[in-house]
Order: C-alpha cells, then structure tokens, then sequence
C-alpha cells in the first residue's frame, strides 16, 4: 500500500485537532455541572475521543496500516 497523500495527512491532522478542541470543551462543561450523570457522560465523551484520536494518530504515525 501507498503512504498516505499530503491531502489524506492533513485530513487527519485537521480532525485530531477537532477532537482534541472537543476534548477541551467537553471537559469545561463537565467542570461546571453537578449533575453527576451528565459529568460520566462527558467523560464517556472524552474517553471515546481520545479513543479516535489514538486510532488516527497510528495512521500518521505509520502510513502503510490498513
């Protein structure tokens, strides 16, 4: 398989950066309720976000896997 293309590279890097901006939005509001409920929801959020982001940073770091 081809490496990844400079157009395909900058689309993960583009949403690596949407998760992580998630990220930080989702862990401010989870500052701010009380709702216990609601906090495990965003950590849920989080975690599955850093989850993708794992996923796509693998992709970067070697082109080649399927």
């Amino acid at each position: 398989m081809a490496n990844i293309t400079s157009k395909e590279l900058m689309f993960l890097e583009d949403n690596i950066k949407m998760m992580q901006n998630s990220i930080n939005f989702i862990a401010g509001v989870s500052d701010q309720i009380t709702d216990v409920s609601l906090k495990n929801l965003c950590q849920q959020c989080v975690n599955h976000h850093k989850s993708d982001i794992n996923i796509l940073s693998r992709f970067i770091e070697n082109p080649n896997i399927q």
